[in-house]
């Protein structure tokens, strides 16, 4: 029954509205006996998140896509109906989960978030909050008209499929930058993290070996994969208005290797868990625990 689901009085959608499965955000006590909130979100089709996170005043953050044409967007969204195929949508939720504080389509004709199962590859991107309340999130998208903002480093769409990076308004009624980042091939942004100045820094996969923009210095400046249909990890650096490249860099060897996480440490070193088929392909620091033979 998809409408026994324990919600709660007062939840902001308290009904199943999909045809094959619908999101539900919950909200449990610290030990997990209780339940706060619960509250389904979705349109009349099916609807799938992909990134949440909560801010410091308990505001919930949801990053996902969508097939349905009446997901709840609010009022001054930035675009209030779906353009076709499968459309990323960003949500934000009171602390009761009560209300959408905003909620907007994000999309152009074709898809957004595309699944490479042949390849292993998901389409799943994530969403974080800046101190200042603003939103950042990074996906990838089918559409050469997926909107990018002027002076962004890459507006125009490179190939197939392209990873994307953007900066909203809290109230998600503005896109404050928005840049493509790809190459000739396929290109897919799965995580990102922010430095103290706001710069972005962004990892995922790609099957770009020619265009992907990587850096003069870069760690790997050669695409690695010899294999058929299959990619790179790469890890990039944007400036904090989304303007400017400030380090790119090809992660990878002959086989098909994706990052789905990274972090940054206090000093600003990235961290990443990477996916790995190049068999002895690696150099090992001296010491660690396993090398992978």
């Amino acid at each position: 029954n998809h409408n026994s689901y324990p919600l709660t009085d007062g939840a902001f959608q308290t009904t199943f509205d999909g045809t094959g499965f619908d999101n539900v955000i919950s909200k449990f006590n610290p030990d997990g006996s209780e339940l706060i909130f619960a509250t389904y979100l979705g349109g009349d089709q099916m609807d799938v998140i992909h990134s949440i996170i909560v801010d410091t005043f308990g505001e919930t953050y949801i990053l996902g896509k969508t097939i349905s044409t009446d997901f709840p967007v609010t009022e001054d969204a930035i675009q209030s109906s779906i353009e076709g195929g499968w459309d990323l949508f960003v949500t934000r939720l009171n602390n009761e989960g009560t209300q959408l504080l905003g909620s907007t389509y994000l999309a152009g004709d074709l898809d957004e978030a595309t699944e490479f199962f042949a390849t292993t590859w998901s389409g799943r991107g994530e969403i974080l909050v800046l101190p200042s309340g603003e939103i950042i999130i990074c996906s990838s998208s089918d559409s050469p008209d997926f909107p990018t903002t002027a002076g962004s480093f890459q507006e125009n769409i490179g190939g197939g499929m392209d990873a994307l990076v953007m900066r909203l308004s809290t109230s998600l009624d503005q896109i404050i930058w928005s840049t493509f980042l790809g190459g000739t091939d396929e290109d897919i942004a799965h995580c990102l993290r922010f430095l103290d100045d706001n710069s972005i820094v962004v990892a995922g996969a790609t099957k770009s070996e020619n265009g992907f923009p990587v850096t003069e210095m870069a760690y790997q400046t050669e695409f690695g994969s010899t294999f058929p249909n299959t990619g790179d990890g790469f890890i990039s650096h944007l400036s904090a208005d989304g303007a400017e490249l400030v380090s790119s860099t090809f992660l990878g060897g002959p086989g098909n290797e994706f990052i789905p996480f990274l972090d940054l440490d206090a000093d600003g070193n990235v961290w990443t868990f990477m996916k790995n088929a190049s068999y002895g392909y690696w150099e090992y620091s001296d010491g660690v625990y396993g090398t992978g033979q």
